[in-house]
C-alpha cells in the first residue's frame, strides 16, 4: 500500500495517540479516545450562515476528533445531541476526514 492510501490511517495512530493528543473522555456513555479542543466562532468559520446570535450571547465551540470505529455512526448536524464528559451539547457540524470524524459541538454562553 501507498503512502496515500495508508495516510487516513497514520493520521488516526498519531492524533488518537495518548502519548501525543488523545485523552480518554466519556462520549455519549463511552470511554473511549478523543481528542478535545475549544475554539471560538472567530476561529471556525461555519458552513451555516442562517445564525442569529444576540449581543448578550457568544458562541463557542468545541470540537472532537474520534475514531469513527469507537464512535460508531455519524451523529447528524443539527439534529443530534452529542454527551461529553457529562455536559450535553449540540452537533453543530461532522466532518469526515478518513478514519476519523471531526464534530463540532456548541455551547451557547452569556457575556
Amino acid at each position: 500500500m501507498s503512502f496515500k492510501t495508508n495516510l487516513p490511517k497514520i493520521t488516526q495512530r498519531v492524533m488518537l495517540n495518548m502519548n501525543y493528543f488523545a485523552d480518554i473522555h466519556n462520549v455519549n456513555g463511552k470511554e473511549i479516545k478523543a481528542v478535545v479542543d475549544e475554539v471560538s466562532a472567530e476561529e471556525r468559520s461555519l458552513k451555516t450562515t442562517d445564525r442569529i446570535i444576540s449581543d448578550s450571547v457568544f458562541n463557542k465551540y468545541t470540537k472532537v476528533y474520534v475514531a469513527k470505529e469507537d464512535y460508531g455512526k455519524r451523529p447528524m448536524a443539527g439534529k443530534a445531541i452529542f454527551h461529553l464528559d457529562g455536559k450535553n451539547y449540540r452537533v453543530q457540524e461532522v466532518d469526515d476526514e478518513g478514519e476519523m470524524y471531526v464534530i463540532y459541538l456548541e455551547v451557547a454562553s452569556s457575556k
